[in-house]
């Protein structure tokens, strides 16, 4: 996924860019819970830009994928599953009343920890290159 961004500053091989949120994320609302048009983000500078300067900002469209997969689908899946495994795993130990209510009690036990797993392996994911944006080119000025 290809982006543009404003570089506003520079530390050794990490520059901080100003971005415009992208079209394909305008309707998510993952980033900053929607509340701007901009984002601020960090993207490895190999190609030396300086503060001020236009650029080109690439992420692989399969780690923008995985890290989505991980971070939506993970969770529902989590939660469909602790809902399952209770409300079927009941009939196994006998009528256990208020299955239901139980069932969405686990469901969400089992959505709050996959986040919680999720947050333990955060620094984990953040150091595989698939999910870090880096810097790829200048913007012309007539773009």
């Amino acid at each position: 996924m290809k982006q543009v961004g404003r570089i506003i500053k520079v530390d050794g091989e990490i520059a901080e860019l100003i971005i415009q949120r992208h079209t394909a994320c305008e309707k998510c609302g993952g980033c900053n819970l929607g509340t701007d048009k901009v984002n601020t983000i960090k993207a490895k500078n190999s190609i030396g830009a300086q503060v001020g300067e236009k650029v080109y900002v690439d992420m692989e469209n399969i780690g923008v994928l995985k890290a989505a997969a991980i971070m939506y689908i993970l969770p529902l899946l989590a939660m469909i599953i602790g809902f399952m495994f209770f409300y079927y795993g009941a009939e196994f130990f006998g009528n256990v009343e208020g299955r239901e209510i139980w069932a969405i009690l686990f469901g969400f036990a089992f959505l709050v920890g996959s986040f919680l797993v999720i947050r333990k392996f955060e620094p984990k994911f953040a150091q595989n290159v698939l999910y870090h944006p880096e810097i790829t080119g200048y913007v012309s000025e007539d773009e």
